[in-house]
């Protein structure tokens, strides 16, 4: 088996996680990928290897190009309206209302989410 790895991975490093109704460390953290890391080499699971680089254009095949500039941009937009917290959805759209992207990042949040349990920080 083939992991791909790079240490641009440990850039995503939120603090906060919902679940069950409480904020908790992520599971999906630095740690957990030297663990994984870790049993790789001691298992001798396979190849580790860097991550080719790619344009765009495969992610916009597959993504609104909308999205991608939501995410390019959130941390910033978050940061910059004076949030000091993570980025965390709080609202979202429902059946039968109005769907447009909304102008501020917190309902963009809401708009682009499809579920509230993951965080965005600096590094996602």
């Amino acid at each position: 088996m083939k992991t791909v790895y790079a240490e641009d991975h440990k850039l995503r490093n939120s603090k906060t996680e919902l679940y069950g109704g409480q904020l908790v460390s992520p599971f999906e953290s630095p740690e957990r990928m030297e663990y994984v890391l870790k049993q790789i080499h001691e298992t001798g699971l396979g190849e580790i290897i860097k991550p080719r680089e790619f344009s765009m254009n495969p992610i916009l095949r597959i993504h609104d190009s909308r999205f991608v500039d939501f995410l390019e941009t959130c941390w910033e937009k978050w940061k910059s309206v004076g949030y000091e917290g993570e980025a965390i959805p709080t609202i979202q759209p429902v059946r039968g209302m109005r769907q447009c992207i909304p102008e501020h990042v917190e309902g963009q949040l809401g708009y682009f989410s499809l579920s509230i349990e993951t965080s965005i920080s600096e590094g996602t």
